[in-house]
């Protein structure tokens, strides 16, 4: 079988990025009081995004409903998506700064599997209130058997 030639590999769930989300602030609002529809960032939130059930749950259902494409290259392939406050994903795309190089049907397996835990995620919060928040997800190909 195609999926036990491959073996797929998770590696370092919840890999920040770099990138910074703007905040605006109302003139009256509060210092600390964020007025923004934009996705945060892991460090802006008190509550991080998290998949229902954990890492290891997320890790299992990717393992199990990857398909894996015919032309695979050894490496990792991290794919950037928002987590909405009903739990579900959205702008699901290769992160730019994936460095290796990857076949497009290694991109389109791995935005389609994210695509497919739409739903299982529990929002982050900040301060008590559900907001976006921009994950990213490295996905590793290893082509040993």
């Amino acid at each position: 079988m195609k999926k036990l030639k491959y073996l797929l590999i998770l590696a370092a769930l919840f890999m920040p990025t770099l990138l910074v989300a703007q905040i605006e602030m109302d003139d009256d609002a509060e210092p600390d009081e964020i007025q923004t529809d934009e996705p945060l960032q892991f460090f802006q939130v008190r509550e991080k995004a998290q998949y229902i059930g954990g890492d290891d749950s997320l890790r299992s259902f990717i393992a199990h409903n990857m398909v894996m494409p015919d032309s695979v290259i050894a490496g990792t392939v991290v794919v950037g998506f928002v987590v909405e406050r009903d739990g579900s994903v959205s702008n699901v795309k290769i992160h730019p700064y994936t460095k290796m190089k990857y076949t497009p049907q290694m991109a389109k397996a791995c935005t389609d599997v994210v695509k497919k835990t739409s739903g299982h995620w529990t929002p982050a919060k900040q301060r008590d209130k559900l907001v976006r928040m921009y994950y990213s997800l490295p996905i590793r190909f290893n082509t040993e058997n």
